[in-house]
């Protein structure tokens, strides 16, 4: 049990350090750096947070059919990138 809540406390402080860094990113001139004029940069945060958002819902989902250990497991097996 205090495996999966270690796990799930460091999943939430990821995903709120991520808005952070993206706000703070701004803050410090990345549009400047970037050229991201005009909505340009709101552009940049939709496409960013759409993919974010939907796939949290079937993530959701897929965790009450499973069990947590093995929905935890799977979902970090699919997004390390393959290495020889």
């Amino acid at each position: 049990m205090q495996r999966l809540l270690n796990a799930i406390n460091g999943v939430g402080m990821l995903k709120s350090n991520i808005r952070v860094n993206i706000a703070n990113a701004n803050v410090f001139g990345l549009t400047t750096e970037l050229n991201l004029g005009g909505t340009k940069y709101n552009t940049a945060l939709v496409i960013f947070f759409v993919p974010y958002i939907l796939f949290e819902i079937p993530s959701n989902i897929l965790l009450k059919k499973f069990k947590p250990h093995t929905w935890c497991k799977r979902a970090g097996y699919a997004t390390i990138p393959p290495t020889r």
